[in-house]
């Protein structure tokens, strides 16, 4: 998962994190928030990203 600004996403082959079942643990634009997956993974994690403390979100 990545952070981007929404107008950069569509250069990075990136997909909403969200159609992939992906949320941030925190406040951030659903356009900000992207997942890279792998060729040819059949399967994606899915579920709510935690950040150990140290990140401050």
């Amino acid at each position: 998962m990545v952070l981007v600004h929404p107008e950069y996403c569509h250069r990075s082959g990136s997909w909403p994190a969200s159609r992939l079942g992906i949320r941030p643990g925190h406040d951030a634009p659903g356009k900000a928030v992207k997942a890279l997956v792998p060729d040819g993974s059949p399967v994606f994690p899915q579920g709510t990203i935690i950040y150990p403390e140290a990140f401050g979100v």
